[in-house]
């Protein structure tokens, strides 16, 4: 009887101990996300040098008009080496493979970190595909709020308004009113995807974005010490034969 004892205790010591182990085990492969972790990964360089590689070795199908995102997400491991790569939607042509095939090649990121060890980390991201302006890829667009230096004309908001007062040519018969624009600032300080809300028609949209395309470059956003590209608002108010500008 006291033998029988002895090896259901050391049974019951036994199991306890594996048990232990396995939840130990399956602890360290624990997937985190981003948003619940302490230091999230990190590409080399930063998120720019990320997508900036991304657009070097992404070989963009020759359709012609071809545009839309490739959204992906993948496992950044505790050595920093990217697995389990998933496309969740692309748009045709390949892209979806192509997307896989470049990042199978990509550089080791470093990895996340949870109460001062390595861990796991799924990471998501859209990959921007345009062949109308001949662009495979590019970084992800910031609102002003969102970042620590926000983009300005240079000079400052006063010489943007001359230099917008002194290049825009009010039409004849344009009416009075205001003529709201978005744009992108790049990380070059250049301007692209400009778009009129709406506006006062006899062609003041046109001659907005003629303007705006010939603007001298920006300086560009900056979030964590890196440049990078903004969305930006600006209001144009055409009165009579003159025009000024305001941020909103």
């Amino acid at each position: 009887m006291k033998t029988g004892k002895l090896i259901f205790k050391i049974f019951f010591l036994l199991s306890i101990l594996l048990s232990s182990k396995n939840t130990i085990a399956q602890s360290d492969d624990v997937l985190y996300s981003t948003a619940g972790i302490e230091v999230k990964p990190t590409f080399p360089g930063g998120i720019n040098e990320f997508y900036q590689f991304i657009g070097k070795n992404f070989r963009t199908p020759k359709v012609e008009g071809l545009q839309g995102k490739v959204y992906v997400t993948f496992i950044i491991e505790k050595d920093g080496s990217v697995t389990d790569i998933k496309i969740l939607r692309d748009i045709g042509y390949g892209t979806g493979e192509e997307a896989v095939r470049v990042l199978k090649e990509c550089p080791k990121w470093n990895p996340g970190f949870q109460n001062g060890k390595a861990v796991r980390v799924l990471y998501s991201l859209p990959i921007a595909i345009n062949t109308a302006n001949e662009t495979s890829t590019k970084g992800p667009i910031y609102n002003k709020a969102g970042i620590e230096s926000q983009p300005n004309f240079i000079g400052g908001e006063k010489k943007l308004n001359e230099y917008v007062k002194q290049n825009f040519k009010v039409p004849s018969g344009c009416p009075e009113g205001k003529i709201p624009v978005t744009f992108v600032v790049e990380q070059d300080g250049s301007l692209s995807d400009i778009k009129i809300l709406w506006n006062l028609g006899v062609g003041t949209g046109e001659e907005a974005i003629r303007v705006l395309k010939n603007s001298p470059k920006w300086n560009p956003g900056l979030k964590n010490n890196q440049t990078v590209r903004v969305l930006y608002h600006l209001m144009i108010t055409v009165k009579g034969t003159k025009t000024t500008t305001t941020i909103f």
